[in-house]
């Protein structure tokens, strides 16, 4: 009987194995930050665009009722945000219906029996009419907040609260004339600040 001239098989070494494991280790730890960083823009960047979509229903409200808002401000927009079969509830259950909009992606929906939440307020001076006296390009309309509460009851803020923003970047901001910025720790206050009768912008 002749010898058999199959080669000889060998596992891997521990050492290979130690090896490989820690290679795969540095490289997902590289990897993590990347994919926070991709969905927290992700993120922001739907939140943004909710912002933009109360913006321009604002500005159709404005246009159609020739008037501002009242302080109501979140049911009355809407039939703006192709939500009036939500409108058309009893308050009572119309408080429960999420309504994505209201809602910014890193926030986690409410449970079914208890008021939906929401994820953003609108200025107090953006209220019944009173005039932008900084021009609008220059007057926060609304922001994000994750102490925004229930959508239903009309959030109102007399303050952008940087540390209660729902991204790590900052906070999204909508301003008068429909465009949204991020604004962040280093953003002057001057800059935020809600009332249109109190100092001027500083550029």
């Amino acid at each position: 009987m002749s010898p058999t001239n199959d080669p000889v098989r060998r596992g891997f070494t521990l050492v290979e194995v130690i090896v490989s494991m820690g290679t795969i280790a540095i490289l997902l730890a590289l990897l993590f930050p990347a994919v926070q960083a991709a969905r927290d823009a992700a993120t922001r960047t739907k939140c943004a665009n909710n912002l933009r979509q109360i913006g321009i229903a604002w500005h159709n409200y404005e246009a159609t009722r020739q008037k501002g808002l009242p302080r109501e401000w979140s049911v009355e927009l809407l039939p703006y945000l192709e939500c009036s079969h939500i409108a058309s509830l009893p308050p009572p259950v119309r408080a429960l219906q999420p309504v994505p909009v209201y809602l910014c992606p890193n926030e986690q929906p409410a449970p079914l029996d208890v008021p939906a939440r929401g994820s953003y307020r609108l200025s107090a001076f953006a209220i019944n009419e009173i005039a932008f006296q900084k021009g609008r390009s220059n007057t926060v309309f609304a922001d994000e907040s994750r102490r925004a509460g229930a959508w239903a009851s009309s959030p109102i803020t007399f303050a952008v609260d940087i540390d209660s923003g729902l991204h790590a970047s900052g906070v999204n901001v909508l301003w008068g004339d429909g465009r949204v910025t991020i604004e962040g720790p280093r953003t002057p206050p001057s800059r935020l600040n809600l009332d249109p009768f109190d100092v001027p912008l500083t550029q």
